[in-house]
């Protein structure tokens, strides 16, 4: 009985790190959904070609599209949370499902900037290290944003073995 105790304070403390960064996720979602619709693209003009290929892509439909789709994502699973995060304080265990969906979520997300984003060239001749520092970015960045998932569905997965 006393492990199952543990397994639920570190499922709940998981839960609570995946909802606080959801939260953040939902307000920054926000901000951008705000600046999408209201920028001034005049001002990228004057940044020549690389503002002009920068205003497009910012001003296209599907950009804006996946905006509003992730924004609507970040919100289903914030709620999601509270729900599994109501459970775990009376001790039942709440469903994998948001878990798995933010891992999937994650991932596709990565996927799919990396395909819509056009290809801005080389930025002062540093294109090579540009790119690598992306890469390494999105890689630390997708780290960062399914480990809680992952701990929170480890403990679940000890409680479940528990019973």
């Amino acid at each position: 009985m006393q492990e199952k105790e543990i397994y639920f304070k570190k499922a709940k403390f998981w839960n609570m790190v995946c909802l606080v960064l959801e939260f953040i996720g939902v307000l920054s979602g926000l901000y951008s959904l705000y600046t999408l619709f209201t920028a001034n693209y005049k001002d990228y003009k004057e940044l020549g070609e690389y503002g002009d290929k920068m205003s497009q892509y910012l001003a296209s439909p599907l950009n804006r599209g996946i905006s509003i789709i992730s924004l609507v994502i970040s919100i289903i699973l914030l709620v999601m949370y509270f729900k599994a995060n109501n459970k775990l304080k009376n001790e039942i265990i709440p469903s994998k499902v948001p878990y798995y969906c933010a891992i999937i979520w994650s991932v596709l997300s990565v996927i799919i900037n990396l395909l819509i984003t056009p290809d801005m060239g080389s930025v002062g001749g540093m294109g090579n290290f540009v790119i690598i520092i992306g890469i390494v970015s999105m890689i630390v960045g997708l780290a960062i944003a399914i480990v809680p998932q992952l701990m929170t569905l480890r403990n679940l997965f000890k409680l479940d073995s528990e019973d």
